[in-house]
């Protein structure tokens, strides 16, 4: 294993544990949303996922929320997933 991808596999594993370490705080500041749940699709949080790697310049995965609110309303992906319906009514035929 080279350098770089020695150093891939701790940013990974870092912002694995940062996760855990969000999750486990949250868990503690509100225990009644232990059991939420995330109705986005895989494919929508791959879209927000990369438009927030856009704004963090330096991969430091700390943003100021304005500009990612600003790069989200600009992202023409973001913009088409915000018109599509949150919930379909079933039809029978």
């Amino acid at each position: 294993m080279n350098y770089n991808d020695w150093i891939d596999s701790l940013r990974g594993e870092l912002d694995g544990l940062r996760l855990q370490m969000v999750i486990e705080a949250l868990k503690k500041l509100n225990p009644k949303c232990n059991n939420s749940v995330n109705l986005l699709l895989p494919n929508h949080i791959e879209i927000m996922k990369e438009v927030f790697e856009q704004v963090d310049h330096d991969q430091s995965n700390i943003v100021r929320r304005c500009h990612l609110v600003h790069a989200l309303r600009n992202d023409e992906d973001v913009s088409k997933l915000l018109t599509e319906p949150a919930v379909r009514i079933a039809t029978t035929n």
